[in-house]
């Protein structure tokens, strides 16, 4: 058993380290595609991710909220006055002064720091849900930190590793790459399919028909076999 050892060991640190090779792609494509789609950056996501670990707030809730933020930003934009009212409610201008929108991850910044200084009640979580949807009452514990308790996350996050832009972009990369593996796989597959089943089939039917002329007086040698 000894002599395994080492070979065993081999296995499964290999196993071990394919394993969170993946895990890391897989995270690093979905936060490249949800930084697309929410219009935050990789890094600035993952920052916020982190915190959102911290305070108990899922990922799915972190997304949701700011898709939300992106949302009534716009509405407010264009001229509706529920969401103008609860923007000006805190205090918050929507525009940057080249006349701009501000971005998500600046408007949840200044959000932040009107949380921070708020006391928790029906106020506060009817502006969280305003702003950020349902997701935005999980949201507030990570708010509350304020702008420089979400600074302080994304440095805490990149002393950790953080995750770039290009890792994120590569890790994509490599499981569109692997899917396309699978692709090919499937296709030399088929090809070498295509060539041998026609053979197997002729084989197989050839078996049948020699059982078909052969078997039934096989049988019968057989049984008198046992009889005599």
């Amino acid at each position: 058993l000894k002599s395994f050892g080492p070979a065993i060991a081999a296995a499964v640190g290999g196993w071990s380290l394919a394993a969170a090779i993946k895990d890391a792609a897989n995270f690093g494509d979905e936060m490249y595609k949800t930084s697309q789609k929410i219009g935050i950056s990789v890094r600035e996501l993952s920052s916020l991710k982190y915190m959102a670990d911290l305070s108990g707030t899922s990922m799915t809730g972190l997304t949701t909220g700011i898709r939300n933020l992106s949302r009534v930003t716009l509405e407010a934009a264009t001229g509706s006055k529920e969401a103008k009212a609860a923007f000006s409610m805190l205090g918050i201008e929507i525009r940057n002064t080249d006349g701009t929108l501000k971005d998500n991850n600046t408007l949840l910044g200044e959000i932040a720091d009107k949380f921070q200084t708020m006391p928790d009640g029906a106020q506060k979580t009817a502006l969280a849900m305003q702003l950020l949807g349902r997701s935005g009452t999980d949201m507030i514990p990570m708010l509350n930190q304020g702008r420089a308790g979400l600074e302080a996350a994304r440095k805490e996050a990149e002393a950790f590793g953080g995750w770039t832009e290009q890792f994120a972009q590569d890790a994509e990369k490599f499981n569109d790459n692997i899917g396309r593996m699978g692709k090919l796989a499937q296709g030399v597959g088929l090809a070498i399919a295509k060539e041998l089943i026609p053979a197997l089939n002729r084989f197989l039917e050839r078996i049948i028909e020699v059982w078909k002329q052969a078997g039934p007086s096989f049988l019968n040698s057989v049984r008198l076999g046992f009889e005599g």
